[in-house]
């Protein structure tokens, strides 16, 4: 596995799956031309990118905007543990959470997979109680799945606070 940054809200280093060499940008509101063209780019990759806000409801602004924009998307989902996403049809972290219950947390996410192939678009807010409730290893595996073939793109985006 490839060195990895820490996410900056953290104290201690974390693994992720996210390159060091990878830089990662930080976009806030109001959003430039230039920071929609940077970033309608990232979210037509077929692999993982990262960008950093202020705060989850900037995220979502962002994501929100850029996905309204492009109009390309219809199956958006989400990977985090704060509620609510409004505009988004599929919660990850809550149905992974119910299948947990009864398969375990490895074959939750296999299950997840197979149960929900349709998804054409995924961001992860990548925030301390998430890594404390699926790990850091789960995570890790999760974004390999998914950009694995680069069949769908991958946005993590990482908060300031």
């Amino acid at each position: 596995m490839e060195r990895v940054k820490p996410s900056r809200p953290f104290t201690s280093p974390q693994k992720l799956f996210v390159d060091v060499n990878k830089k990662i940008k930080k976009f806030d509101l109001p959003l430039t031309d230039f920071d929609l063209i940077n970033l309608h780019s990232m979210f037509m990759e077929s692999t993982y990118s990262a960008f950093q806000a202020s705060d989850i409801n900037t995220g979502r602004i962002i994501i929100q905007k850029i996905l309204n924009s492009l109009n390309y998307y219809h199956d958006a989902a989400c990977l985090s543990t704060v509620k609510p996403v409004y505009f988004t049809n599929i919660d990850i972290f809550t149905i992974i959470q119910k299948y947990a219950q009864v398969y375990g947390l490895q074959h939750a996410i296999n299950q997840f997979f197979i149960e929900y192939a349709q998804i054409d678009f995924i961001w992860i807010e990548l925030t301390e109680s998430l890594i404390s409730c699926l790990g850091q290893s789960n995570i890790n595996y999760f974004i390999k799945i998914m950009t694995q073939h680069r069949a769908i793109p991958v946005i993590i985006i990482e908060y300031n606070s």
